[in-house]
This record gives C-alpha cells, sequence and structure tokens, in this order.
C-alpha cells in the first residue's frame, strides 16, 4: 500500500471518529448529525463534476446504499442518546454501515 493511500485511510478514520464524537457530546444530537450530513453532502457536490456517472445498471444498488445509509443517520444520534460512546461507536460504524456491501460489490466486479 502506498503513504497516500495510507495517509487517506488515516484521515477517514480520523475523520469518521472525530464526527461521530461531535454527535455524542453534541446538546442536539438530530441537529449535529443533521449538520455533519450537509457538509458531507457540500463536499460530495463539489466532487461529483471530476468523477463519472455510475453505470445505470447500479443505480438501483445506489438507491438501496442512499435509504440505508439515510437509516443510519437517523440511527446513530437516538443511539447516542441512550448508549455511552465507546459502547455505540463499535457496533453502529463497524457493524451495520451500510456501505460496506456496497463498497465489497463496487471493489469485486471484473472487467
Amino acid at each position: 500500500m502506498s503513504t497516500e493511500i495510507a495517509l487517506v485511510v488515516i484521515f477517514a478514520a480520523a475523520l469518521n471518529a472525530g464526527w461521530n464524537a461531535l454527535i455524542k457530546v453534541s446538546g442536539d444530537k438530530i441537529a449535529s448529525m443533521a449538520t455533519v450530513t450537509l457538509m458531507g453532502a457540500l463536499v460530495s457536490a463539489l466532487v461529483a463534476p471530476f468523477v463519472a456517472i455510475p453505470d445505470p445498471a447500479s443505480w438501483p444498488l445506489l438507491g438501496l446504499t442512499i435509504i440505508l445509509h439515510t437509516a443510519y443517520h437517523f440511527a446513530l444520534p437516538f443511539a447516542y442518546q441512550h448508549g455511552d460512546l465507546g459502547k455505540v461507536y463499535p457496533i453502529l460504524p463497524e457493524k451495520l454501515s451500510p456501505h460496506r456491501p456496497c463498497s465489497a460489490c463496487f471493489f469485486s466486479r471484473r472487467g
């Protein structure tokens, strides 16, 4: 693995842990999640012109991923209201994150 890839992975992990901690300690967890999600959407909108449009055959899976990820974003603040960060954080992002199956499909495709 190249140094650049390792640094990007470490940076992504730090961002993920950071926004989870921010949501946990915030007073209004729903508003904090909405803000974090909005920021992610803005960054995605800035990057979108530089990436190819997904193949139409992948759109149903992409739609399912969006639905699952939205459900995850609604569940996370509620989980943090009822559980400690040290207990909730390892479960939700690692075990229930909806992007994992879709990432596996993307990276395992042939051709």
